[in-house]
């Protein structure tokens, strides 16, 4: 009898040190999570932020390097054009819902695994990694958000570098065609601006 009192209690304390054990691991996965949640996504929107875009990237060309096929390696710098009227007339709030709501289309809009990331004030980066970059996507999203804030006047503006189609030199490093990629795109994208500011003055 003793002893059966004896392996109960032992029982009883396995199963209490097993609850209370599976309870501390949960929390450390969580406290875990919520830390690689604040390293990695942007506070407003929920996006990625530039760090773990620029780190994906990285990883993505190299890759590409040394698989030598026809996958290609695409960022999108989108940047909203007239947003700075909306935060001086309309306040941060209504800018910061802006954002969000832009942050949400293209999210909604793009593959699951494509890297969607805030790259600071009302720029965004996109990274995109296929065979081809379906450019009617992208049209489709400045059309979405164009519509959707027209009461702003608040226009969509994108560049698009390739790798390996845009750098043509050979041996780079990695970091370089990073550097040479974003401003690639960057000029793409300010190309555009200029386009539509030309436009306007001759309408």
């Amino acid at each position: 009898m003793r002893e059966e009192i004896k392996i109960k209690i032992l029982e009883n304390l396995l199963e209490e040190i097993t609850k209370r054990y599976d309870y501390f691991i949960s929390k450390q996965e969580e406290k875990y999570k919520e830390t690689y949640e604040k390293a990695v996504k942007d506070s407003l929107t929920g996006l990625y932020n530039r760090f773990y875009f620029l780190d994906t990237l990285r990883r993505s060309i190299i890759r590409t390097k040394r698989k030598r096929k026809r996958e290609k390696v695409f960022i999108i710098f989108v940047d909203l054009d007239n947003f700075k009227p909306i935060n001086d007339y309309f306040g941060h709030i209504e800018g910061d819902k802006v954002l969000k709501e832009v942050a949400k289309i293209l999210k909604e809009n793009f593959r699951e695994y494509d890297i969607v990331s805030r790259f600071g004030g009302d720029e965004f980066l996109v990274l995109f990694v296929g065979e081809e970059l379906p450019i009617d996507r992208v049209e489709k999203i400045k059309k979405i958000v164009e519509d959707k804030f027209k009461k702003y006047h608040l226009s969509f503006s994108y560049g698009i570098s390739v790798y390996p189609d845009d750098i043509k030199e050979k041996n780079l490093y990695t970091d370089n065609i990073i550097k040479k990629l974003l401003k690639i795109a960057d000029e793409r994208m300010y190309k555009m601006k200029e386009e539509k500011k030309e436009k306007s003055r001759n309408t």
